[in-house]
């Protein structure tokens, strides 16, 4: 969202607040993409790291994503996962791995295999 500028973090978010949707935009420069962190108060295209999995910024793209990696796991013969901890909330990632007739080779040590077994159940 270029219409935003200001210093990074001027900005705060409620974990509610869902209100700013629009395109996203790649930087194909790392002098424009060092920019964008000096001068745009607005986090990037991410999921926030919480289990309400808030989005802030560009919620329908995020979903899209989302979307997408799901049609992925469920083509796929085969779903390498590496060192990824298994977190119930993050349903998005585990509801398809648990669905998918693909194999799944999970590279994220013993505790790691023994969480994805349980969680497949």
């Amino acid at each position: 969202m270029e219409s935003f500028r200001g210093s990074p973090g001027s900005i705060r978010f409620h974990p509610s607040f869902d209100a700013i949707n629009g395109p996203v935009r790649a930087y194909g420069g790392l002098e424009e993409f060092q920019d964008q962190f000096k001068n745009n108060p607005l986090p990037p295209v991410i999921s926030c790291f919480d289990i309400a999995k808030t989005t802030p910024t560009a919620k329908e793209f995020i979903q899209k994503q989302r979307e997408r990696l799901k049609e992925l796991i469920e083509a796929a013969n085969l779903v390498i996962v590496i060192g990824v901890r298994i977190r119930d909330h993050d349903k998005h990632i585990w509801e398809p791995l648990k669905t998918t007739q693909g194999k799944i080779i999970y590279c994220s040590g013993q505790s790691g295999a023994n969480s994805l077994q349980a969680s497949r159940r």
